[in-house]
């Protein structure tokens, strides 16, 4: 099973502002649907609150927290403790790609067992409470660029994008512990 990081960021690597994107951009959110769609999605607490606990459509939604029980939480979202629990449910499933979706607690936490991140690269950078965590895409390569396209502003977005999909270095082991 591949295990992916999917995130907007900021070129200052905002990905948040009061529990909430500080853009909207269609295109983004489209090609998060296509990518994610009929794959188990994980997140955080704060994360599933964005959406105002409202399950994101033909997806598995995982919910990371210990803070709540499942019996607390609604419909449509599974609860799990761990990263590690939230992996085991998705190999369980028979899942083929599980998405790490948010937040910033979230993806640090799983950034050292993620093979792929798919990233959108907003051309500007934006007031924020959350972060992206900081990457050395430098000499000492831990990652490949594999793709990447650029989206020009339009009507209905307003800042160039780069999307963008990066790859684990071969050789590059996934430690084992937490």
């Amino acid at each position: 099973m591949r295990i992916s990081i999917i995130a907007a960021l900021g070129r200052n690597w905002v990905i948040g502002n009061g529990n909430k994107l500080p853009w909207h951009l269609p295109a983004d959110l489209k090609r998060f649907k296509e990518l994610t769609k009929n794959h188990t999605v994980v997140m955080g607490r704060k994360t599933a609150e964005s959406l105002s606990w409202k399950p994101l459509k033909d997806r598995l939604n995982l919910v990371v927290t210990n803070s709540l029980e499942q019996a607390q939480v609604k419909n449509g979202f599974l609860t799990v403790k761990k990263i590690r629990d939230a992996i085991a449910v998705a190999e369980m499933t028979g899942e083929q790609e599980l998405f790490f979706i948010g937040g910033a607690k979230i993806f640090e936490a799983a950034l050292h067992l993620v093979d792929r991140m798919y990233l959108t690269i907003i051309n500007a950078d934006f007031e924020g409470d959350a972060e992206f965590p900081e990457i050395d895409f430098g000499d000492d390569k831990l990652w490949d660029l594999k793709a990447a396209e650029t989206r020009l502003p339009d009507s209905k977005n307003a800042h160039e994008l780069h999307f963008t999909v990066w790859d684990r270095a071969f050789g590059n082991y996934k430690p084992v512990s937490d």
